[in-house]
Formats: structure tokens, C-alpha cells, sequence
């Protein structure tokens, strides 16, 4: 059985949440009584729409932005990229739809964009939120890594010359994953995440082509294992191992993939036409 919610009663607990932490977390008793209705007040499968419906902008993106990372077809300047607010697959995640456009050719700019009556789940509505992007050098994942490598790499976090802070001498032989590896948080490009899903290679079905990272979108954008990637920007000073601020989690973005995973986006290199591949990693 799949429980559904709708749009509005979801950006009410969102308001009620903030409105409790601009409080303290003290919440009043209409507070209180508000928040479990509405959180516990979901539509069952049966009530999910039938006909078409309107799919959640999750990035727009103009290329003159992205640094090169990412190029679109001839002519297309801008990107976007949206999916519906329900599970798909055997994923069990949402469907996206990935659009190139030419900034020129729009017209008419849609003030308030079309959204569904309901969603799945409250972590498929993003919070709307202004991208500040920033070109990282990351490194591929250990286990994509020849033994060679990898042999050299553990003598090096072994030694005096890895000068990474960390709270357990163990954490050392994590470094290099957390630290200098795959970039956490939502990307283009890069290389892919592995987690509890070991994948070396997406290969195309239309083509058998071996298929790239496209677009990660990522249910925290940094965490206790992985800071040294938090924006300078949010920084006040050095930043103490033994105690590390809270990240931003998904309560900046809204979103959660899975229990705290992401979703992967590959697109084919030989022709952008053939369909892409969504992974949860």
C-alpha cells in the first residue's frame, strides 16, 4: 500500500516546523495538535491521480555556470531537471526528466509553476533554494581504484604526512574516501558514489555504450564524516574534529533519497537522446 499526501498539507508542516524552531522548539498546544493531524493525515493509493501529472522542478541550471562540467546539445544553454513525486521501479525512487532548452526561446516565464495536487512522500518537494556553484577536484572511489593504488594510498594516511584532523586515530584510513575522494552533497559530473550499491559501470541499453555521471542528487549536502567539504563560505574558523557543527542535513534542500542515500543520473555519451538510468547510491 502506498500512502499519499497532499502538496498543501506538506508545505503546512514545513511552516509549522519553522515557525517551532524560530521558537526554540517550544510549540504551542494548536501547534501541537495541527502538526499530528496533518502528519498523519495521508490519502491512501487509491487516491493517487490516474491521469497525467505535473512533475517538481529539482535544478535549473545555466551552463555559463557550470564551469564546463557539464555541456548540452548545440545551441542549449540551460538546463532542467524534474521528476515525479512518486516511487518508480524497482528503484522505488522518483522518475526524472531531463530538458536542454535556449534561454532566448523562452517567452513567457512562468511567476507560479504547475504542481501536483499530492505526493508520495514530503522528501520529494525540494525547498526552493538558489545555487551557488563551485568547480571541486574530487578523486575516484577507493574500490575503483587499482591494488597498486590503493596499496599507496594506505601507507600514506598511515603516515606523518597525512595531516588531516581526526577524532580516532581509525578515522586516519578513511581520509582519503571522505576527504579527498567522492565529493558529497548534489553534483554534476564527477565521479559516482558507492555506498551499499557497488557499481563500476552503467552501460547504455540502447547502445551498450558505458554510460557517465551526469547529475547526483544527494539527500545531505555534507556530514560529520565528510566536512572538510562544507563551503568556506559557512565557516566561521577551523574547524574542530572533536566537535564538529551540525550540516545542513536534508532540511536545507528538503529531499531524501531512500534512507539517506542519493540518486544517481547517468546519460550516454555517444547519444543524449537514448534514455537515462537513475541508481540509487
Amino acid at each position: 500500500m502506498t500512502d499519499v499526501r497532499t502538496i498543501v498539507a506538506e508545505r503546512r508542516i514545513r511552516e509549522l516546523l519553522s515557525e517551532i524552531a524560530a521558537n526554540g522548539g517550544q510549540r504551542t498546544s494548536e501547534q501541537q495538535e495541527e502538526y499530528l493531524r496533518l502528519s498523519t493525515e495521508m490519502l491512501g493509493q487509491e487516491q493517487a491521480p490516474d491521469a497525467p501529472t505535473p512533475m517538481l522542478p529539482i535544478l535549473q541550471l545555466y551552463l555559463r555556470d557550470a564551469r564546463g562540467v557539464v555541456a548540452g546539445p548545440e545551441g542549449a544553454d540551460l538546463l532542467q531537471v524534474l521528476w515525479c513525486p512518486f516511487d518508480h521501479g524497482t528503484e522505488m525512487m522518483p522518475r526524472t526528466n531531463i530538458t536542454w532548452r535556449r534561454a532566448a526561446d523562452v517567452r513567457a516565464v512562468l511567476h507560479d509553476a504547475p504542481v501536483p495536487a499530492l505526493i508520495q512522500r514530503g522528501h520529494y518537494l525540494p525547498n526552493v533554494c538558489v545555487l551557488h556553484p563551485e568547480p571541486v577536484t574530487e578523486y575516484p572511489p577507493r574500490l575503483l581504484l587499482p591494488a597498486e593504488i590503493n596499496d599507496r594510498l594506505t601507507s600514506w594516511m598511515a603516515s606523518a604526512e597525512n595531516r588531516f584532523p581526526v577524532v580516532y586515530d581509525e578515522e586516519r584510513m578513511a581520509v582519503y574516501q571522505y576527504a579527498l575522494s567522492v565529493a558529497p552533497g548534489c553534483k554534476m559530473g564527477g565521479w559516482a558514489p558507492v555506498s551499499f550499491c557497488d557499481v563500476d559501470r552503467v552501460d547504455c541499453r540502447s547502445c551498450g555504450t558505458a554510460m557517465t555521471p551526469f547529475f547526483y542528487i544527494d539527500s545531505s549536502e555534507w556530514d560529520a564524516g565528510t566536512y572538510p567539504w562544507r563551503p568556506l563560505e559557512e565557516v566561521s574558523g577551523p574547524v574542530d574534529p572533536h566537535n564538529i557543527p551540525p550540516g545542513p542535513g536534508d532540511d536545507e534542500v528538503g529531499i531524501l533519497i531512500g534512507r539517506g542515500y542519493g540518486m544517481q543520473i547517468y546519460i550516454c555519451p555517444a547519444d543524449r537522446s537514448h534514455p537515462h538510468v537513475e541508481i540509487m547510491q
